[in-house]
């Protein structure tokens, strides 16, 4: 454990000087975060000036409080893990996968942490902003066992959240034009800045149960606010634990299936 943290570490202080060395893009993406989420805040607050009360039980604080969390979580996955994702086509598609299936230490670990965001701080600090905001909007007590619910039911959700993606990833093994990972990513996550039950009663259901997008962030923000019932951390944890499970294996699965680029 303690050899994969300070890989970690090491990997962070890496990408922080490539940063440094490239500050024009790392600020450009900055501010394409940024404006993305101030214009989420924008159309919420649009569609809210138009009723006085709720959306599908979801009152403008509420919604903000799951903007807040879905921007919190999803800045500290991309700062963590989601750009070495999307590398993994091009190491496919350019063969320096084979040069990294060498290193001695665990390739699916290596190929997430290699390249981290560091950027993404400020993202995850607006996001933490709009959380203090909307908590002091609904001004209602925070319970001790709410916010444990929360916080277990949003790391189930980055587990399911990054088992999904890798395992898209791990297509491009299959398929090595596969270039669309960025584009599949889009459509997966922009949706979760959104309450489910506004989709409607079989979208949502879909996407809890069938695609489970639902427990990332949705399900989590309704067992904080006392909308679902706890048994609903269970449903979750299952869906993490099958998810994750087939991640490491279709990974180990298609490996054993790669065509070395050199041959």
């Amino acid at each position: 454990m303690k050899r994969y943290l300070k890989l970690i570490t090491a990997l962070v202080i890496i990408s922080t000087k490539r940063y440094l060395e490239n500050r024009v893009n790392a600020v450009a993406g900055i501010l394409s975060s940024l404006g993305y989420f101030l214009i989420t805040i924008l159309f919420i607050s649009v569609i809210f000036s138009k009723t006085t009360s709720s959306i599908e039980g979801w009152s403008r604080p509420q919604t903000f409080l799951l903007l807040g969390i879905y921007q919190t979580c999803t800045s500290l996955f991309s700062l963590l893990c989601l750009r070495g994702i999307n590398f993994i086509p091009r190491y496919v598609r350019d063969g320096e996968l084979d040069i990294l299936l060498t290193k001695p230490l665990n390739s699916q670990f290596y190929l997430t942490f290699r390249f981290t965001r560091v950027w993404e701080v400020f993202s995850l600090t607006a996001g933490l902003s709009l959380i203090y905001y909307s908590l002091n909007q609904i001004n209602s007590r925070i319970l001790v066992s709410n916010l444990l619910a929360l916080i277990l039911g949003l790391l189930i959700g980055m587990v399911i959240l990054y088992g999904i993606f890798f395992s898209v990833a791990t297509l491009s093994i299959w398929f090595h034009n596969f270039s669309s990972l960025a584009s599949v990513v889009e459509i997966l996550s922009t949706p979760l800045a959104y309450p489910f039950d506004i989709l409607g009663k079989k979208l949502s259901f879909i996407l809890t149960f069938v695609v489970p997008l639902g427990f990332v962030i949705t399900i989590p923000v309704k067992l904080f606010l006392n909308k679902l019932p706890i048994f609903f951390i269970g449903y979750g944890f299952a869906f993490a634990v099958v998810i994750f499970i087939f991640c490491v294996w279709f990974w180990h699965f298609s490996l054993k299936h790669y065509t070395s680029a050199s041959s």
